[in-house]
């Protein structure tokens, strides 16, 4: 599975977990805003920093799956390996 498979088949885990996942321009010049997870309307929405690298990308909203429960999807065993490994990232992509 190349990275751009993986961070198609994390955004879709997302969605089934009823999480929806925007990326968005967060570069505002003067204020300091991060990707995150949050609750618009009562729905869940993970906004997701379009600049970064699909690496980060692949990391953030793997963190993000890993906060939920996951187990009972049907997962990939690689996927699972990538949302297990990306438990508690921060925004700056790193552990």
């Amino acid at each position: 599975m190349n990275p751009e498979q993986q961070y198609t088949a994390i955004k879709e885990i997302a969605s089934k977990l009823g999480v929806e996942v925007k990326e968005k321009n967060l570069h505002i010049p003067s204020i300091r805003v991060k990707s995150g997870l949050c609750k618009v309307r009562g729905k869940q929405l993970f906004i997701l920093d379009k600049k970064k690298t699909l690496r980060e990308k692949i990391a953030l909203v793997a963190g993000c799956v890993s906060d939920f429960d996951y187990q009972e999807l049907d997962i990939p065993e690689e996927v699972k390996t990538i949302i297990h490994k990306h438990s508690g990232v921060s925004d700056d992509g790193s552990d």
